[in-house]
C-alpha cells in the first residue's frame, strides 16, 4: 500500500509540474508577443495578378502577411512566385518565396507568408518565374 501511494505522489508531482509548466510558457508568450507598429509593404504591380494584402504585421517572434490573390487575365497562369523582400527601415534583411502552381482564370487564392525577421518593418511583394539567387544588389 504504501508504494501505491508514493507512485501516486510521483505521478501528482509530475501533472502539477506540467501544469506549471504549460501556464508559465502560455503567460510568457502572451507577454512577448506585441505588435510591433508601422508594418508597411509597397505592392509591385503586375499585369497578370491582382494582390489584396489582409493583414500585414510583425511581432517580437515572428511576422506574417496575408494576403490574396487573382488571376484577372483570361489565361491560366502556371509556376510563377510571389516574392517578399523584407526590409528594416532602408536596410534589406531577406527574401521569401511562395510557389504558386497555377491559378485559373478568374481564380483567387490566399495566402499566409510568416517570416522570422523580428526587425522587419517594411516588404516590397512581387510576383518573379524563378527564386534569385541575389534578388537584391
Amino acid at each position: 500500500m504504501e508504494k501505491i501511494k508514493k507512485y501516486f505522489r510521483y505521478v501528482l508531482l509530475l501533472v502539477v509540474i506540467y501544469i506549471l509548466v504549460t501556464v508559465l510558457t502560455n503567460w510568457r508568450m502572451s507577454t512577448i508577443n506585441i505588435s510591433s507598429k508601422g508594418f508597411n509593404y509597397t505592392i509591385i504591380p503586375d499585369d497578370r495578378i491582382q494582390f489584396e494584402i489582409e493583414e500585414a504585421e510583425n511581432t517580437n517572434l515572428k511576422g506574417h502577411i496575408n494576403l490574396k490573390i487573382t488571376n484577372k487575365t483570361d489565361k491560366l497562369i502556371e509556376n510563377i512566385y510571389l516574392r517578399i523582400d523584407l526590409y528594416e527601415d532602408e536596410k534589406y534583411l531577406s527574401s521569401l518565396y511562395k510557389e504558386v502552381k497555377y491559378l485559373n482564370v478568374g481564380e483567387t487564392n490566399r495566402f499566409e507568408i510568416e517570416f522570422n525577421e523580428k526587425n522587419a518593418n517594411f516588404a516590397k511583394i512581387l510576383v518573379t518565374e524563378e527564386i534569385e539567387k541575389n534578388p537584391i544588389n
